[in-house]
């Protein structure tokens, strides 16, 4: 990734605002920042809860963010509908579409990918194209529960990221602390690939 290149995705308006004050612009030539969330499918909406005093501040309803405190400790939050779109659409809007694009504001391909999306780490790696998944060169994923670390080695695997232990690239997985977390919450794993 060229440098510069920081693409957050924040599905409430809230979020963008933060995300957009937050950016060191000294350091970043290009910002885009998108009111939406990254889904495996186009053109769907999902249900946000919104937590607007916790750091941990939004993530899918479906995904049951709230049991992730501990009980009588779960902040105040707000429910909102929010459009999606895939990630491969994302950035294709940035960077273009096609073998022949390499560079454009600043930012190229190959990638790095940093997802942290509160549990939705499969969809949102699931909305790369084939041909996308090829112009990745490295990955840090933050993943939620090990049903899903292990959907998320098979989408890695599948893309040519090889296997655990790899002398030349691979995945490394991590078990990671949780800063809070209540008696439901899934453990929390940081896997880590690079070709």
């Amino acid at each position: 990734m060229g440098p510069g290149c920081l693409r957050p995705a924040r599905p409430l308006a809230t979020l963008r605002r933060g995300a957009w004050r937050s950016t060191p612009f000294s350091q970043h030539h290009q910002v885009h920042v998108f009111q939406m969330a990254l889904s495996a499918d186009a053109g769907a909406a999902e249900s946000f809860l919104f937590f607007p005093e916790s750091s941990a501040n939004s993530a899918l309803a479906r995904h049951r963010p709230d049991v992730k405190w501990p009980a009588g400790a779960v902040p105040r939050s707000v429910e909102v509908q929010v459009p999606c779109c895939r990630l491969s659409d994302a950035l294709a809007s940035i960077l273009g579409g096609g073998e022949e694009v390499t560079s454009v504001a600043g930012c190229s391909w190959p990638l790095f990918l940093k997802v942290d999306v509160e549990g939705a780490e499969v969809e949102v790696l699931r909305g790369l194209t084939s041909e996308d998944w090829r112009r990745v060169e490295g990955l840090a994923v933050e993943i939620q529960g090990e049903e899903h670390l292990d959907a998320v080695r098979g989408l890695c695997a599948s893309a040519g990221f090889g296997t655990e232990g790899g002398a030349s690239g691979g995945l490394r997985v991590a078990l990671q602390p949780h800063a809070f977390a209540g008696p439901e919450a899934p453990e929390l794993w940081m896997l880590y690939g690079r070709r």
